[in-house]
């Protein structure tokens, strides 16, 4: 990157914005110039690649996010470490998700800042915890700190500063319930019609890995079948991401009617969604691949899913506005969307219960009632 361009730094912009939202693997350079307003071709004259603009994405937040943290001088806390995270907010979404693609020595370079900040929030912990249950709270404040890269909410930094440190206090202290080794979870009867069966394989794989590395063989394999009997029922593997992410969407909404008529209070509400958020995602992975993948659907279905997705924010919003009256709805919105990271990111590797615990104490909500936020 030579004479003083502003057009390298539009392009790292662009590829930030689309590697985040998409994935490395299914955007092309030609969709980050487009991005960035200028020609394909043109990319080739300050970057190499397009790996070398993912290199050069994660080398220079890593080093911001290194040389920020160390500007406050004494160790790191949740504070320092949100403060960090603001500093890199823009490429968040790609750090979250595209280190995988990464070559040596690059990845060993990121992975290394990485790892401190994780050793950081660790010892931010004040609780003195047995090591399942501090692995459980780091990771819950490392994912609502990394949350404000799924989003583009237009709220102050310092506004979104007082949520994070809120958020992650709250993680901090939550009371965790005692693990249960292999919990036995209602995960529902598998389904017996081809056509379902092959959505449900279909959401594991496309949690495993990014869409554009999933082939219509493989889920055809999933469940025995040949990849050519799948067209009986799909058109391809954009169809079959389409019906994954709009079934998860409808399954949320429906949840979201039934909690809301059933709640007396807002509080009782907002713990209830919670608690329903929480199972969801925990016993299926169509929700973490709606959240993850669903701008990588057909247009008219990312259209769908985004306006089903404010409508679903807009019904948290409405009910933290109710049980926080001292934050404002943009602070609500992202505490939502932390409290939502935080689910997808953990929901994989911790039981349901435990998950829950640090979800509601987050929200300050719990099945009696309110508890007083962290400020």
């Amino acid at each position: 990157m030579t004479g003083g361009s502003p057009r390298p730094r539009r392009l790292l912009d662009a590829a930030a914005d689309l590697f985040g939202a998409r994935g490395y693997a299914a955007v092309g350079i030609d969709d980050v110039a487009a991005a960035a307003g200028v020609s394909g071709p043109s990319v080739y004259r300050w970057f190499d690649s397009k790996y070398d603009l993912l290199r050069t994405l994660h080398l220079t937040a890593v080093e911001r996010l290194e040389r920020r943290i160390a500007r406050e001088g004494a160790p790191a806390d949740h504070h320092t470490l949100a403060l960090g995270a603001l500093t890199v907010r823009r490429s968040l979404g790609t750090l979250r998700r595209d280190r995988p693609h990464l070559h040596d020595p690059d990845i060993g370079s990121v992975t290394t800042v990485l790892d401190a900040v994780t050793a950081a929030a660790r010892r931010a912990d004040p609780v003195l915890r047995p090591s399942r249950d501090s692995d459980v709270t780091t990771r819950a404040v490392l994912s609502t700190l990394s949350s404000i890269g799924t989003h583009r909410l237009a709220v102050p930094a310092a506004a979104v500063l007082e949520v994070l440190d809120s958020a992650c206090a709250a993680v901090l202290s939550a009371d965790l319930p005692d693990a249960v080794d292999d919990p036995e979870l209602p995960h529902g009867v598998p389904p017996v019609g081809r056509r379902d069966a092959l959505l449900r394989s279909a959401a594991s794989l496309f949690d495993e890995s990014e869409p554009a590395e999933v082939t219509m063989a493989a889920i055809a394999s999933s469940v025995g079948i040949a990849a050519s009997s799948t067209y009986r029922w799909f058109g391809g593997k954009t169809v079959v991401l389409d019906e994954v992410c709009l079934g998860a969407a409808r399954r949320a909404a429906d949840e979201t009617a039934r909690v809301l008529a059933r709640s007396d209070t807002p509080h009782q509400a907002l713990a209830g969604l919670a608690r329903r958020r929480v199972a969801l995602a925990t016993r299926s992975p169509a929700l973490r691949v709606l959240r993850r993948h669903g701008l990588s659907t057909g247009p008219a279905t990312a259209r769908e899913l985004t306006v089903m997705a404010r409508q679903e924010r807009a019904e948290w919003v409405n009910l933290l506005a109710s049980t926080m009256p001292g934050r404002s709805r943009g602070q609500s919105a992202v505490l939502v969307e932390a409290t939502f990271t935080v689910v997808d990111d953990l929901s994989r590797h911790v039981d349901e219960r435990r998950l829950t615990a640090v979800v509601t104490a987050m929200l300050g909500v719990d099945d009696s009632g309110p508890r007083s936020p962290h400020r």
